[in-house]
């Protein structure tokens, strides 16, 4: 009966990592052809209509201490594709350099998963999260 040498598992178990790299490198991998799974790169420009007043409820959370509005709250959104601000009502700071997509006829803000805007007929729907710093804002125009 053969015996199998700590030299031949060596070579064995280097050859099964080895090869379990190279899967993974290459299941991993950017793909070449510029397509994302359908994410859309393109800035959008919301319209005008969009950008009127919505008024809803606003909580705040920030350094300072907390700012919560039940009712009644407001938030205005300016600006332009790549770079729209969303100013709010009641001492709230605004929060700039925002960039929106279309999708499905809903403008979604491109973002870390710490920032959701949403504006979808006539409502606009706010979570965000910026370094210590809270907004939650649900409203309609």
């Amino acid at each position: 009966m053969k015996t199998i040498t700590n030299k031949t598992k060596t070579f064995f178990k280097t050859s099964i990592l080895i090869l379990a790299l190279i899967v993974g490198f290459t299941s991993c991998g950017s793909d070449d052809d510029g397509d994302d799974g359908g994410s859309n790169d393109t800035e959008a420009t919301i319209p005008s209509d969009e950008l009127r007043g919505y008024v809803g409820t606003l909580t705040y959370t920030g350094t300072e201490g907390t700012i919560a509005v039940p009712s009644g709250a407001e938030a205005d959104i300016s600006g332009s594709p790549g770079d729209y601000t969303i100013s709010f009502s009641d001492g709230v700071p605004s929060i700039t350099g925002l960039n929106f997509e279309l999708e499905s006829g809903v403008f979604i803000t491109q973002g870390s998963s710490n920032t959701v805007v949403v504006i979808d007929d006539g409502e606009l729907t706010i979570q965000v999260q910026i370094g210590g710093e809270n907004w939650v804002f649900t409203g309609e125009q």
